[in-house]
């Protein structure tokens, strides 16, 4: 499925093996968000800036019901959604989850300080992350059950801005802001290697790369202000350096 960059933010449904269009329809001005199928039928939700939209996919027809938010809602940017089960949840921009029933607006709670970046879910469980630097997990009835302080993993940023789960085998893997992967359990948020997965340069833009003469490393400045030194050969940062001010060589 993807979504245009149209006025109408156009929703196409793709038969990528036969290369194919199998649906296409105008969905809503507001910006767009997010987009999702349903696991287990030809629904979708998008979701955009005041808007959630439930969509049914049958024979080669779109239609659309959007959401009865009712008067706990509050009109903001729905950033991300996943579906648990029959139900759904949505993640704000105020930090909230929003869980639907059907289409109905059936449950709010405050889950984070900052905005919901990224939500995934399980057959029972919903995870969730957010710029407040937390990662959580949540019952179907989204009590807290576990959560992951990016800053015990010493993560450079603690905001969150991606995280994929890889539920058989109770692992998530959450991307920050300053280009770090850390691969993490689910079962009890413990970093699952002695720092980061992958490391890279936040920020903007990388400026200055130069490489030692005497020794198999390189290292790399930016606007991320940070000073990083990579082993050549085991490609990973051999040591990382806070600088005061964002640099353009070195």
């Amino acid at each position: 499925v993807s979504v245009g960059a149209d006025e109408f933010h156009s929703i196409a449904i793709y038969d990528w093996r036969n290369q194919t269009i199998l649906a296409h329809a105008p969905s809503f001005t507001n910006k767009s968000l997010w987009i999702e199928f349903n696991p287990s039928n030809n629904g979708l939700i998008h979701c955009g800036n005041e808007i959630v939209r439930f969509w049914d996919f049958k024979n080669k027809n779109l239609v659309f019901q959007d959401a009865l938010l009712g008067r706990r809602a509050k009109l903001q940017g729905f950033l991300c959604a996943c579906y648990l089960g029959n139900n759904t949840v949505v993640g704000t921009a105020d930090g909230n989850l929003y869980r639907f029933v059907g289409k109905q607006l059936d449950g709010v709670i405050l889950a984070h300080s900052s905005s919901v970046n990224s939500i995934q879910a399980s057959s029972d469980e919903v995870c969730s992350a957010s710029g407040d630097g937390f990662v959580k997990i949540w019952s179907a009835m989204l009590e807290c059950r576990l959560v992951i302080d990016m800053r015990s993993i010493r993560s450079i940023s603690t905001n969150v801005r991606a995280m994929s789960w890889h539920t058989s085998q109770g692992k998530l893997l959450i991307g920050t802001a300053s280009a770090e992967i850390f691969e993490v359990s689910s079962g009890d948020g413990e970093n699952m290697h002695v720092g980061p997965l992958l490391e890279g340069h936040g920020g903007d833009e990388l400026w200055g790369l130069a490489v030692n003469p005497a020794k198999e490393e390189f290292c790399t400045v930016g606007d991320d202000s940070l000073l990083r030194v990579w082993d050549i050969f085991k490609n990973c940062a051999a040591a990382t350096i806070p600088l005061e001010l964002p640099a353009r060589c070195c």
